[in-house]
């Protein structure tokens, strides 16, 4: 009796083989070579924060990065609204400039910084690094690793993969941050707040709005266009009987994935959850429980 298994893959199977992906890692990178990102973001106003430590994990920094658009673009305007009593310009392009100031740095901390430290992070990945796990050929694998492990180490091919968040081959397919920073959702709120009662809306508010969510288009996961393309993935794999996770956390940002598809469509199979620590553990059986899938899951520890 052949069996085929889905893999579902997060950072912790990179960090099992010995690979600094860690978000510490990553900070770590920047503190050396951009440190006004790091300070940056740790003073960032209107969102959510977090204590950052070195067990930190990147859907724990994804969660901080919740921004707060309608609050952080209201203090804004009240502060570097145009002043036409003022003796000096009325500063016109005053609240794009100030949005650029405070969130202009978002792009290079999940963008151009970010991707070229996990580029580098991939390329200096010895490929003779010994394996830690043997996967059967007919193996699927869903990973929310931009790296390419399974390619790289294991020679999985890559019609066998999906990169539900991208992955280094394509600089423009890396999403990191959270689903709540909709840049349309924001757009449309912000407009509709500030467009009616604004006489200077297309020469000084316009341009902040725009800013402001080309920021947050850097900060946004996709998750609703991301589940269109698992649905695919999944949906033309026949005969899974095992969901293995390793590595991956099923709370916070990705939970609708398991939530909306992975859940309803292999309830039925038997499942298996690397677990690595107490706080893995708890989230595991926290998981079982919840979905009530106790009686045909097993844990592994790692």
């Amino acid at each position: 009796y052949y069996e085929m298994k889905l893999y579902i893959v997060g950072n912790g199977f990179d960090l099992n083989h010995g690979r600094k992906t860690s978000y510490w890692d990553y900070r770590n990178h920047l503190l050396e070579k951009y440190p006004d990102l790091v300070n940056k973001f740790d003073t960032m106003e209107h969102t959510r924060g977090a204590e950052v430590d070195m067990n930190s994990r990147w859907s724990d920094l994804e969660n901080a990065l919740w921004l707060d658009y309608d609050s952080a673009f209201s203090e804004i305007t009240d502060n570097y609204y145009p002043d036409l009593s003022s003796e000096r310009t009325p500063g016109w392009d005053d609240i794009g400039i100030e949005v650029n100031n405070r969130y202009g740095f978002i792009k290079k901390f999940t963008r151009d910084c970010f991707y070229e430290w996990i580029w580098n992070e991939d390329q200096e990945f010895i490929d003779n690094n010994f394996k830690r796990h043997v996967f059967c050929s007919d193996s699927y694998f869903v990973t929310f690793n931009y790296t390419k492990t399974l390619e790289n180490l294991y020679g999985i091919p890559n019609g066998h993969i999906l990169h539900i968040h991208g992955s280094v081959d394509f600089l423009d397919s890396i999403q990191f941050g959270t689903p709540e920073n909709n840049p349309i959702i924001a757009q449309n709120d912000l407009e509709k707040q500030f467009r009616q009662q604004d006489e200077f809306y297309s020469v000084s508010v316009e341009p902040g709005v725009s800013s402001l969510v080309g920021c947050m288009n850097h900060m946004h996961k996709d998750i609703a266009g991301n589940m269109g393309r698992l649905e695919t993935f999944v949906d033309g794999i026949c005969g899974i009987d095992e969901i293995i996770i390793m590595g991956h956390s099923f709370s916070g940002i990705d939970a609708p994935y398991y939530s909306q598809k992975l859940i309803p469509k292999f309830f039925n199979v038997n499942w298996t959850i690397y677990v690595h620590n107490d706080r893995d553990m708890d989230e595991a059986q926290q998981f079982v429980r919840y979905y009530n899938i106790c009686d045909r899951c097993k844990f592994i520890p790692w």
